[in-house]
């Protein structure tokens, strides 16, 4: 091993090629318009706290798969954005989990958010917070089109799960669902990361996320009204048809 990949290994090299996921919180400008301060500041507490346990939790594996892995989070106003260290398998693994977790820890404080993972060469500079790259872009752009509390994969990640699939021995491609998605311009077929699973918590009863989804939505209807309430019923389609798919593949 080189001097280089060395540091790279222990290091996170400021352009490179990584996951990116914009995750973007639903109606948070009307949220702030119909809410005291201090109740959005108890609210963005709660998802920082989140963010905490993302941004630290492989702190306590000694496996050595994750060994100088990670990911790293940034947020402004209404958005928040995850950069994986590289792009190595256990990279996106590291970064689907993570994202399934945050997606389901807001929802369940009737956090509603959506977003898109993209894949490519970007540019994270921690220090002088300095993000770019295509895949930020990539993920944006399809995150707007993102019609149901969920996330979705751009292309570019499509293209990596089928070179990846072929080269090596693994079954990354398997964490993510493709079904029917609603997207604004209708419903096309796309991956999906399956954030419902992380409704159930360890060695509960998978019953556990039927009732924990049903809350959640109960929850978001209190909130919502007319035409944002599509993507309510757009997540509880999503959360069925992942649901059958997952259930025709055992």
């Amino acid at each position: 091993m080189t001097e280089k990949q060395e540091q790279k290994g222990k290091n996170w090299v400021t352009t490179d090629s990584r996951f990116v996921v914009f995750l973007d919180i639903m109606g948070f400008k009307d949220f702030v318009a119909r809410n005291t301060h201090q109740h959005v500041y108890e609210m963005m507490s709660k998802l920082s706290d989140s963010k905490e346990i993302v941004d630290t939790f492989l702190d306590d594996y000694n496996d050595d798969k994750y060994k100088n892995r990670g990911l790293y989070t940034t947020s402004f106003s209404d958005s928040l954005i995850l950069f994986s260290k590289d792009d190595s398998p256990i990279s996106l693994e590291i970064l689907e989990v993570s994202t399934s977790f945050l997606l389901a820890e807001a929802m369940m404080n009737s956090i509603p958010m959506k977003g898109a993972i993209a894949h490519g060469v970007v540019s994270v500079n921690k220090k002088q917070q300095i993000y770019f790259g295509q895949p930020i872009i990539d993920a944006y752009l399809l995150q707007e089109e993102v019609n149901y509390y969920g996330v979705v994969l751009h292309n570019s990640v499509d293209s990596y799960l089928n070179k990846i699939s072929r080269e090596k021995e693994t079954n990354i491609k398997q964490k993510f669902i493709e079904i029917k998605t609603p997207l604004k311009t209708g419903s096309i077929m796309h991956n999906n990361i399956n954030w419902f699973k992380s409704l159930k918590e360890l060695k509960e009863e998978e019953s556990k996320i039927n009732e924990k989804f049903e809350n959640l939505i109960t929850n978001l209807k209190t909130i919502t009204s007319g035409s944002p309430r599509k993507y309510i019923d757009n997540t509880i389609d999503v959360f069925n048809a992942i649901n059958k798919t997952a259930a025709n593949n055992v």
